[in-house]
């Protein structure tokens, strides 16, 4: 088949539509004119073109459902809705048809604080919690100068080797005052002591006007302020990051809960510090001992040596309660507790309510050693996502579950030994994520290279998704290439007859939107009003339906494009959630061409005034083409989404806003 026509493609693309845009501009005022003048009881409704109005109200109805979507608010989050306060109860316990059975209480065993983000923390035996966490928790961060944004341990898992600790100064301008002591432990030379340096524990606004800057950092996408140390404090973590760096300290500026703690989902604004989500975590011993033993019995299972048993710092949680060895895992269920501090010393009695929002979704951070900063290629990941895929919302869903996200509702202070109430339990609880968003390009941090697996050559699934993406998009642009081309030519059926005097042969060709005769040397507007008079009506419907189903498929590829770019620009929600959007754009653009081919075809096989002589050409042929293209495309991306694993990367699921 001869292709060189292809040259000529775009060029004639061009000229068409830059006619047929001249023509609906100077058709405005009669389309107004008739809309106004119209009278349904004198409408010759045999000549209405049906399949033009029911393909119209898909359009119109698809933009609506879009419109819809994206601006109705989410639903509530089960079991974190407002107007959960307990009645019928002096205690606060509610009991629900249905719902768990309230266990029983349990107490707090430890209690940890990590001031820096990603860095190691400490036990303490009591300290106040406040609606944004623990004294000190998260309250400081690193972030790299060069792009602001912090770093985090699942990147560079070296951080664990950041010792922190709250000392007392000797110093005489600041005896007794509280300081942060941080410290870099060599591990391949224990001997050898640590390189620290201290900065107050608690410091004033007037000392950080003194001695930082108040500056804009980067978070999980998000912005907002810090307090930056100077580069005396910097220069020893430079070093250890090999790069620059700064250390910065929570500035003014709330940072709100997201996800479940969003004001949308949770019903009001809750500040916290440099925490991912929300400002605390509560983890059982009895879950990890369980895990513990899953470990231990899949390593002799698989003749391994013994897994040395996990320390509940591999999961960063601040309050770690008994629980009850015969129910692992029971704090899936809680949906509001109550924490019960008595302080004999004090003569104080703190009841502290808190909101268990959601369950936390982990990343591999727990699968490094804080002790070594040594990261284990599969496990507890491989064994958690055995049996802990156990949320339902969002990306949670593909993600193993350890340890509760929690709202405190009031302050007070907390101590090991204290009473661990669950005052109502629920079977709903789940991450709620933000709908993809066909028009949301939001760019997410790179991967962090210490997600992927040191032992396997295969590229990771998130790289396996965008290579698979990439193809598609080039797939659907060539595509799309030739629908235009078969809507610009001219030629989905031709005619070429001999002459008897061997002149040049007469070539008749029918395109959509015109109709080429060499004879005449033109190409004239087809189908025209002469042209559909009598038995030529059914032709001319048929026709002009074939035409708009082609057109409506340039419609619904620009929308392709967009939720492609989408895609590919978004994160790994985009890229494991953009199938639901991309494969019933992609099936609704080849349905509709191949409709089109399909009515040019019955209109070529019996229509009379095609005779022998008369063929499809290639118009037709690339129509044909396209839609194919298009099918496949809309299975291929299907399969990525079930047929890839799950991306072990983490990402923050965002909110609404």
């Amino acid at each position: 088949m001869d292709l060189s026509f292809l040259w000529n493609v775009f060029g004639e693309a061009r000229d068409t539509y830059a006619g047929l845009g001249r023509k609906m501009w100077r058709d405005l005022g009669q389309v107004y004119e008739d809309a106004k003048n119209f009278d349904p009881y004198n409408v010759d409704w045999n000549n209405v073109n049906w399949t033009a109005v029911f393909m119209f109200s898909v359009v119109i109805g698809f933009i609506l459902i879009v419109i819809v979507a994206n601006l109705l608010p989410e639903s509530e989050a089960p079991g974190v809705q407002d107007g959960n306060t307990a009645t019928g109860d002096p205690n606060g316990v509610v009991r629900r048809e249905g719902d768990p059975p309230i266990p029983p209480p349990t107490e707090i065993v430890s209690l940890r604080v990590y001031p820096i983000k990603s860095c190691r923390g400490f036990e303490i035996d009591g300290t106040r919690l406040r609606p944004s966490g623990l004294t000190l928790d998260r309250n400081w961060m690193f972030i790299s100068k060069s792009d602001r944004k912090f770093l985090t341990i699942r990147s560079d898992p070296s951080m664990t080797l950041i010792d922190t600790a709250v000392t007392e100064s000797t110093a005489k301008s600041n005896k007794g005052e509280q300081l942060l002591t941080i410290s870099i432990r060599n591990n391949d030379k224990p001997e050898e002591k640590s390189q620290s340096v201290a900065v107050p524990a608690f410091p004033t606004k007037a000392w950080l006007e003194s001695n930082t800057t108040l500056s804009k950092v980067e978070i999980w996408e998000q912005e907002t302020d810090a307090w930056e140390y100077g580069p005396e404090i910097n220069a020893l973590f430079t070093t250890f990051f090999g790069k620059e760096v700064a250390l910065v300290y929570k500035g003014p500026t709330n940072r709100l809960c997201r996800v479940n703690g969003s004001k949308e989902l949770y019903g009001a604004e809750t500040p916290h510090h440099f925490a991912d989500v929300m400002s605390l975590q509560i983890a059982s011993e009895a879950s990890l001992a369980d895990l513990n033993r899953r470990l231990a019995s899949a390593q002799a299972s698989n003749d391994k040596p013994a897994f040395e048993p996990l320390t509940i710092e591999r999961f960063r949680p601040n309050i770690i309660v008994r629980g009850r060895p015969s129910h692992p895992w029971e704090e899936d269920t809680w949906k509001r507790i109550r924490i019960t501090t008595i302080l004999p010393s004090e003569e104080a009695l703190y009841k502290i309510d808190l909101d268990a929002v959601a369950r936390c979704a982990r990343c591999q951070v727990p699968n490094v050693d804080p002790d070594t900063a040594e990261k284990h290629p599969r496990q507890p990941w491989e064994e958690l996502m055995r049996f802990r895929r156990v949320d339902k919302g969002g990306a949670a869903r593909w993600k193993p579950c350890f340890g509760m996200l929690c709202i405190p509702k009031n302050g007070g202070k907390v101590a090991v030994g204290g009473k661990v109430e669950v005052l109502e339990t629920t079977g709903s609880i789940c991450m709620i994520r933000r709908r993809f968003r066909i028009f949301s390009f939001v760019r997410p941090p790179p991967p962090p290279s210490s997600t992927r697996r040191a032992s396997s050559r295969t590229p990771p699934p998130e790289k396996m998704r965008r290579i698979i993406y990439g193809i598609s998009l080039w797939a659907f642009l060539l595509a799309a290439a030739l629908t235009i081309a078969s809507i610009a030519l001219p030629n989905w059926i031709t005619y070429t007859a001999p002459t008897s005097d061997r002149t040049r042969p007469v070539h008749v060709s029918y395109g959509l939107h015109k109709r080429c005769s060499s004879v005449s040397g033109q190409c004239l507007p087809f189908p025209q009003y002469e042209d559909c008079l009598g038995e030529d009506r059914a032709f001319c419907s048929l026709w002009r339906s074939t035409g708009f189903l082609m057109n409506f498929a340039v419609v619904v590829e620009l929308a392709c494009l967009v939720a492609y770019v989408a895609v590919l620009v978004g994160g790994r929600m985009s890229r494991e959630d953009g199938w639901k959007v991309l494969s019933p754009l992609l099936a609704l653009c080849a349905v509709g061409q191949a409709v089109a081919m399909a009515l040019v075809a019955y209109l070529y096989d019996n229509d009379n005034r095609f005779f022998v002589g008369w063929e499809l050409d290639k118009s037709w042929i690339l129509c044909t083409v396209s839609w194919s293209v298009l099918t496949i495309n809309a299975v291929s991306v299907i399969l990525a989404r079930f047929c890839l694993p799950a991306e072990d990367d983490y990402e923050l699921i965002p909110d609404e806003q």
